[in-house]
């Protein structure tokens, strides 16, 4: 029995980060959400490949049985183009990210399918309805993930070269600041979500990599925050960079410096 192929595809943007302007590099890699989705895709029924358009064009005659776009309001017209292409080729396209999950409507005008949110648990409805011909509309689950058993991201799937930071571990979601402006806790939730120390520490001794960003919306967390085996160069030989990687601006919903203030906390943007 042939494996189906998705193709997960990163559109092009003009960011100075993620355009390969340091030695044919770019600075970082902004695949980590593809990664994850990649993660929770079965090896035994699918294969996947990832294109990340800031450093390679996109194959649109690769025989895929699905397309996989992540976007961002900066480059979601450049990803609404991409899954246009395909979806006139008769393949089926399904959409995520901070913009279409915000914007579903207007994402379903280009594609068959948005997941809202985290995809981790709506994945395999996606897939299953995918092998029924009857993939459409969206995909979101009633709770959110509880952070424990992650898979982890499929770092082989990354041509590791191409960046000069390409390793973003998670040990947490969710913010409990509530800025106006930042589409973290309407995302992710109003409260912090920590994964297991233990699978952090699993994850950073088996990523391959010596720098490592935590990806994390605030890095800090909460005093509850639990703990753990520390990382350090007695537990691990890796050089780790312990620190909280900016939020693009793609990310935030109305960005100015003077909104920074605190939104009222919602039960309809807390987790569950």
């Amino acid at each position: 029995m042939r494996h189906r192929v998705i193709h997960l595809i990163n559109p092009k943007t003009d960011s100075l980060t993620t355009r390969p302007l340091y030695l044919n590099r770019a600075l970082y890699s902004p695949l980590a959400g593809l990664l994850a989705v990649a993660a929770g895709i079965p090896r035994d029924r699918y294969e996947v490949v990832l294109t990340d358009e800031n450093i390679e064009p996109i194959d649109f005659d690769l025989k895929a049985d699905l397309v996989g776009i992540s976007a961002m309001t900066s480059y979601v017209n450049r990803g609404y183009e991409i899954a246009d292409a395909f979806r006139a080729r008769g393949v089926p396209v399904a959409m995520g990210g901070v913009h279409p999950s915000f914007m579903p409507q207007e994402a379903l005008m280009h594609c068959d399918a948005v997941c809202i949110g985290e995809v981790e648990l709506v994945l395999p409805k996606l897939l299953d309805d995918l092998e029924k011909g009857q993939m459409h509309g969206i995909y979101k689950s009633d709770r959110l993930h509880s952070m424990e058993g992650l898979n982890p991201p499929r770092y082989d799937l990354l041509k590791r070269h191409r960046y000069v930071n390409s390793t973003f571990v998670q040990t947490s979601r969710g913010c409990h600041q509530g800025c106006t402006f930042c589409a973290e806790p309407l995302m992710n939730g109003l409260k912090f979500r920590y994964r297991p120390v233990d699978e952090v520490v699993r994850e950073v001794e088996t990523c391959g990599s010596r720098n490592i960003s935590i990806n994390d919306a605030d890095f800090f967390g909460t005093p509850e925050a639990s703990t753990g085996r520390p990382v350090s160069p007695r537990s691990s030989p890796r050089m780790i960079a312990c620190s909280s990687w900016p939020r693009p601006a793609a990310a935030r919903c109305s960005a100015s410096a003077s909104s920074r203030s605190r939104a009222p906390r919602s039960p309809a943007c807390t987790s569950t």
